[in-house]
């Protein structure tokens, strides 16, 4: 168990370095020329992360501005959503992560 915590406590320190700063800015987000690709591998990494962190508050706090991009938004929550219904085992996490960003879109009492 106290292996498992600190892996996930390892794995978030991680994506605090390597997440791009462009992608968690409101304002940088949208000046992004992001192709579905991109779109696809950037949710996907976020998936992924919050899955193996216990869906960490940073990783969807870092992630929100991607998923209320005006311009990137529903690319990203579509994407999201396919991750989702996968068979792999990355859906499991991509569902709880989905239902958290959702959770912060809709924010606090809805």
């Amino acid at each position: 168990m106290r292996a498992t915590a600190r892996v996930g406590a390892a794995l978030a320190e991680d994506f605090d370095r390597r997440y791009p700063r462009a992608l968690a800015g409101e304002a940088s987000v949208e000046r992004l020329a992001l192709d579905a690709g991109a779109i696809e591998n950037a949710v996907g990494y976020l998936a992924c992360v919050a899955g193996l962190t216990d869906l960490d508050v940073n990783v969807a706090e870092q992630g929100l501005a991607l998923f209320a991009s005006r311009r990137h938004g529903r690319a990203a929550l579509a994407a999201l959503d396919r991750i989702a219904r996968g068979p792999g085992p990355e859906a499991r996490g991509a569902r709880a992560y989905a239902g958290q960003i959702r959770a912060y879109l809709r924010g606090p009492g809805r």
